[in-house]
Formats: structure tokens, C-alpha cells, sequence
């Protein structure tokens, strides 16, 4: 039954990405699998321990429809000399075609990777995009040490018209707009508001690549 369950690597990978749905099977610290007797979030840490949910493999696919209507087939190729199984994906008019797979559980593996590996290239492009802004904003602003929040804000804003006038995170919940901030949680925040929260709360909200960026150190 196992099988019918999305393997190690590819949940915790789901994880990272912020897969957050009720799962009957988990990984634990040590990397085994076990089925459990009621469905519940296993990837969430505080209140599970150091576990990864194992979706299945419907799940994960239905996820990833629903938060980024990304579409998906897993088609046998009927050829004069062989049969094989393909996958196809769709994403923003983009289509990905694989072939050569001998099993349908070989192809639809190699479609959640693909999947997975489509969002995690997204991202990586708008980490790109802030690092090169958080650089530029250094080099005019050399020998001050210390960056306000209103600054660091001021670079949100420009990264976002940047990116075309939203920035979607991992978590499909957090949100940036250029008039505010969404969080996980789906609490909305003005950006002219988080320049009043403390610097633990705007630290915390902020946890992205921006601060990890500038160096949380030197915000003030």
C-alpha cells in the first residue's frame, strides 16, 4: 500500500514548498513510514514533532491544481515498436512533455518532480530578482551600515513592480501586493502599517531572502 503514497524525498519536498493538507501518512525524524489512524497536517512541527505528511499521490496532484492550476496526464505512448508511458504538464501556457517511462508509477513520479521542480525554478527567479535590487541598493547606499525598515519596504515595493505587481510566495497564502502584505495565516497588512511593528514582529513577517539578504542584524 506504500506505493500508492508520494516517497521521502518528494514529501519533503512538498513541504518546503508548503503543502499543508490533512495526510494519513507520515515520515518520522528517522524516515520511516507509517499509516496512522487519523488524517491530520503531519508537517505541522509544533504540534507533530519532526515529521513529513506523505501524501498521496492524488493529493499532491490535486494540490498543486488548486493552488497553482498546474494540470497534469499520465498517457500511454503506443508506438509500432514499443509502448511507454508520458507525462504532460501544463503551467501558464507552458507545456512539458517526457516520454520513455516503462510503468505509469514511473512517469507519475517523474511528474511530481517535474512539478515540484517548475515552482521551485519560479521562485528561484524571484530570489534572483530581490538579491540583484538588495545588491544595488548596497552599492548606493556604501558606508551606511544600518537599514531601516521604511527602506527595506521602500525595496519591496520596487521588487514587486519589478516582478509585474505581485509576488506570490512558496506558501501560496503569503501575498505581496504593492499596497500590502499577506501572511500565511491570511492577515492582511498595509505596508506603511509594518514600519510600526517592533523589530521582532517585522523580522518574523519578514522572514524571506529580503532579510536574510540585508542581514537581520542590520535592520533597524
Amino acid at each position: 500500500m506504500e506505493k500508492e503514497f508520494v516517497p521521502y524525498t518528494e514529501s519533503l519536498e512538498l513541504k518546503q514548498l508548503g503543502f499543508d493538507e490533512p495526510c494519513l501518512a507520515a515520515f518520522n525524524d528517522s524516515k520511516q513510514f507509517r499509516i496512522n489512524s487519523e488524517s491530520r497536517n503531519w508537517n505541522d512541527n509544533l504540534v507533530n514533532g519532526d515529521t513529513t505528511s506523505s501524501p498521496t499521490y492524488s493529493q499532491a496532484f490535486r494540490w498543486f491544481r488548486e493552488k497553482y492550476n498546474m494540470n497534469h496526464s499520465i498517457i500511454l505512448h503506443e508506438t509500432t515498436f514499443s509502448n511507454d508511458y508520458q507525462y504532460l504538464v501544463l503551467s501558464n501556457d507552458n507545456e512539458f512533455v517526457e516520454v520513455g517511462y516503462t510503468t505509469h508509477e514511473e512517469a507519475e513520479l517523474a511528474c511530481l518532480k517535474k512539478l515540484i521542480d517548475i515552482i521551485n525554478e519560479n521562485k528561484s527567479d524571484i530570489d534572483d530578482k530581490l538579491l540583484n535590487i538588495i545588491n544595488n541598493k548596497r552599492k548606493r547606499r556604501s558606508g551606511k551600515f544600518f537599514y531601516t525598515k521604511e527602506q527595506i519596504i521602500s525595496d519591496i515595493r520596487e521588487v514587486i513592480q519589478t516582478i509585474g505587481g505581485k509576488i506570490t510566495w512558496s506558501n501560496p497564502n503569503v501575498i505581496w501586493t504593492m499596497d500590502e502584505f499577506i501572511d500565511s495565516k491570511g492577515n492582511s497588512t498595509k505596508w506603511e502599517d509594518m514600519s510600526e511593528k517592533t523589530l521582532e514582529q517585522f523580522i518574523s513577517d519578514m522572514n524571506t531572502i529580503f532579510i536574510y539578504g540585508y542581514g537581520s542584524n542590520q535592520v533597524i
